[in-house]
């Protein structure tokens, strides 16, 4: 099983498909063109969707989470690629059939929240 993250780092978000023990697969990165919300999420479906891409298609398929930590504004980029997050549930969302279409992960895959 693996979990695809993305994160901030420094003026970056990095996208990385990562196994339960810890062996990177595939890493992308992509600058941040601005601070505004749109642009964060524009950021990171970029970078998770690269790091889809650099996956070959049996590893694409055991993708079990998509793991955001993004330096508290998780939910507002689910908003901006249209999805709602609820942070009082496990798993605070699930990839819906459009996100499915822009990176690459199934719909249904769990969504979690931090590192």
């Amino acid at each position: 099983m693996l979990e695809l993250r993305a994160r901030i780092e420094d003026t970056e978000i990095v996208g990385e498909a990562l196994s339960g023990d810890g062996v990177a697969y595939t890493t992308s990165r992509v600058a941040l063109q601005s601070n505004d919300d749109a642009s964060l999420a524009k950021a990171v479906r970029s970078a998770v969707s690269r790091a889809v891409a650099g996956l070959e298609a049996p590893m694409i398929d055991s993708i079990s989470a998509l793991v955001l930590d993004l330096s508290g504004k998780e939910s507002v980029v689910l908003a901006e690629l249209g999805i709602t997050a609820d942070v009082t549930a496990t798993p605070v969302a699930t990839v819906d059939a459009a996100l499915q279409t822009r990176v690459g992960i199934s719909s249904g895959t769990v969504i979690r929240f931090g590192a």
